[in-house]
């Protein structure tokens, strides 16, 4: 356009010049940068706002981002702030024509303007780059605190990714609730399991919250996390539950019995058997084979105690034979794991978690060699979405398996909630039931079963009593045909059960009984295995030593 003006000495001036406002990139989905564009004179200038808008939300003809009810606050709030900045440069264009015209000296323009807004940019805050900023937060954090920020580093390497990708600027001013949510949205499309998106979102909103208490922010610059929804992990209890599956007592001995391993995979594997003759997390393992921490007895019962790392609660772990045969093992420590107890509780779970990896993956092969491959079915979320899959158990266990394995092996062999919490040190028995207990069909039945023959009121049924008789069967007087016959079907079937589970334990106890009373014999006198056999034909399987008593002791 043609801007005349009229000087001081009432001559005219006459400017070619326009100014318009475009998008960096008008085909994306992403916020894109607004740059002032005038032309002075036939030639064309380029200056950037330092504001973005949605291409969506641009409207051309205005030259304004759009600003409505139809938009969420967050839209329409950067919206305004891109609004507020297009107007300050209208303002600082008509201010530099007007100074131009003044003085008569229409070659000024391009300079004059060039100044003005660089003089308006000095006033904003310098850019700050907000990888390097959260890099620091979460470093101070570690020096301050002594904790691990493996979780940090995590997710301020996936951030990272997700700015580059989307092309979202490396400033701190760029980091706000939206910004958030469209990270969120990248880490769901991004085939990430649910529990890996969450614990990186739970990571980065906590250094959020850093940055929220460092840089003092409020108003626009705040970031109200109260506002910021978590991902649903959409699967049931069961669901959740369903990969970390427990190892069973049969499974535990095949893995401990076997021999064809390096030194590095025996001492994988005699960690993990450990941990499941324990119940404890793998950063207190030290704790349990250090001798800084003395055999306490009670009668004959032998036993170790400490507070957790996690909890701080106090642990009580009695000695199986195993157990106390590792510890002795390993009294002068790991060849090839560093698991020697520390008095730096926060280094030494530090020191513990940064190689769990490598150890899991050790304990993955040696359980692979030991043929520990039960096929285990399983649900996963990948992003919103939930799949099935299948895969041997060796392909499962880590070093937390071993705590399931232990809670679940306890309770199936009856032992009650409040002895398991003094040994894992959990304070209450919700974590037990919900996260380290884990019911097979078999326990379900069972349980099932005795819940039928314990019931007065079902017992006196036409249909469904009955249960308790197993040694003969009868007829309800008054049934129908069809009902005698499904009566009938329904007692024999539980007669037929119940001896199924009675020798199912007596086998299970005899076992137990043989192994006890042979290892008890073995640990007292020295003897071999063939000495044992002759022996055992010369006794009343009589205790004979306090093992004996303390493992019938913890048996019943």
């Amino acid at each position: 356009m043609n801007t005349s003006d009229t000087t001081d000495n009432g001559k005219q001036v006459f400017l070619n010049v326009r100014l318009n406002f475009n998008l960096r990139q008008a085909k994306t989905d992403v916020p894109t940068p607004i740059y002032a564009v005038y032309v002075f004179n036939g030639k064309q200038y380029k200056v950037p706002t330092g504001v973005k808008v949605l291409p969506s939300q641009w409207c051309k003809e205005s030259q304004q981002a759009v600003e409505s009810n139809l938009l969420n606050k967050y839209d329409n709030r950067n919206n305004t702030i891109a609004n507020k900045r297009i107007n300050d440069f209208r303002e600082r264009f008509s201010k530099t024509i007007s100074e131009v015209c003044k003085g008569n000296n229409n070659e000024d323009f391009p300079l004059l303007f060039q100044q003005r807004n660089r003089s308006n940019m000095s006033k904003e805050p310098k850019k700050q780059p907000l990888i390097y900023t959260l890099q620091t937060l979460a470093d101070k954090h570690q020096q301050e605190t002594g904790k691990d920020i493996k979780s940090y580093v995590n997710t301020i390497a996936n951030f990272r990714k997700f700015i580059g990708e989307n092309g979202i600027e490396d400033d701190v001013r760029a980091l706000d609730l939206q910004t958030l949510n469209q990270y969120k949205e990248w880490l769901l499309k991004s085939g990430k399991a649910i529990k890996t998106i969450n614990d990186l979102l739970r990571a980065f909103r906590a250094l959020v919250e850093m940055l929220n208490k460092k840089e003092q922010r409020t108003g626009d610059n705040y970031i109200d996390l109260r506002a910021f929804e978590m991902p649903k992990d959409n699967r049931s209890k069961e669901e959740k539950q369903s990969k970390a599956e427990p190892l069973t007592e049969e499974e535990l001995e095949v893995l401990w019995q076997y021999e064809k391993l390096t030194e590095r995979e025996t001492e994988a594997r005699d960690i993990f058997v450990a941990q499941c003759l324990c119940g404890q997390r793998i950063s207190d393992l030290p704790k349990v084979l250090s001798p800084d921490y003395p055999i306490e007895h009670n009668g004959d019962v032998e036993y170790i105690t400490f507070h957790t790392i996690k909890t701080n609660e106090t642990a009580v772990i009695p000695l199986f034979p195993q157990l106390k045969e590792i510890r002795e093992k390993y009294t002068d420590g790991f060849k090839h794991w560093k698991l020697e107890y520390i008095e730096d509780e926060e280094k030494q779970k530090t020191r513990v978690n940064r190689q769990n990896n490598k150890l899991n993956g050790v304990i993955k092969r040696v359980a692979e060699k030991a043929g520990i491959d039960r096929p285990v079915m399983y649900t996963e979320q990948k992003g919103g979405r939930k799949e099935t899959k299948t895969a041997p158990l060796h392909e499962l266990i880590h070093t937390h398996t071993a705590r399931h394995t232990f809670v679940s092996i306890m309770a199936r062999m009856g032992v009650e909630k409040d002895t398991i919490k003094i040994v894992t040190a959990h304070t209450n028995d919700t974590i037990i039931d919900q996260v380290y207990l884990h019911v097979t069909a078999e326990d379900k039945g069972r349980t099932l079963l005795n819940s039928l023959r314990s019931n007065t009121q079902l017992q006196g049924s036409r249909l469904f009593g009955g249960l308790n008789s197993t040694t003969e069967q009868t007829t309800t007087p008054n049934a129908t045909p069809t009902e005698s016959i499904l009566i009938e079907r329904l007692e024999q079937k539980a007669v037929e059960a119940h001896i199924k589970e009675q020798q199912h334990i007596e086998q299970i106890e005899e076992r137990e009984r043989q192994t006890a009373t042979r290892e008890a014999f073995i640990l007292e006198t020295g003897m071999t295995p063939e000495e044992y056999n002759q022996k055992l034909s010369e006794i009343n399987h009589e205790p004979t030593t306090e093992e004996d008593l303390f493992l019938q002791k913890l048996r019943k």
